[in-house]
């Protein structure tokens, strides 16, 4: 899973930053995801890098209750990326 974040990042234009000061980092790990961050309960809150297994995408940003919300980073296994704002997962 790691792995596959750190492919990404090589093979991306844009450096993406995999070595944010977390506060309180925790891995959480489900059908859909691999998430490394910050956490609100059992969600995705607060910095953080998601990488969805199924559509193979890495998103670098905030999360507010399991969403990308705020500024991000999102890089697809093409080599494509989007850099900007999101709201609700939502580009």
């Amino acid at each position: 899973m790691i792995r596959e974040l750190l492919v990404v990042k090589s093979s991306s234009p844009v450096v993406l930053h995999l070595s944010p000061h977390f506060r309180e980092p925790r891995l959480v790990e489900n059908v859909d995801l691999v998430y490394i961050g910050e956490i609100k309960g059992d969600k995705p809150h607060g910095l953080g890098v998601a990488y969805y297994k199924n559509s193979q995408k890495v998103i670098y940003g905030n999360f507010h209750g399991g969403h990308i919300d705020g500024h991000g980073e999102l890089y697809f296994n093409s080599g494509d990326y989007y850099i900007g704002d999101f709201k609700g997962d939502k580009k």
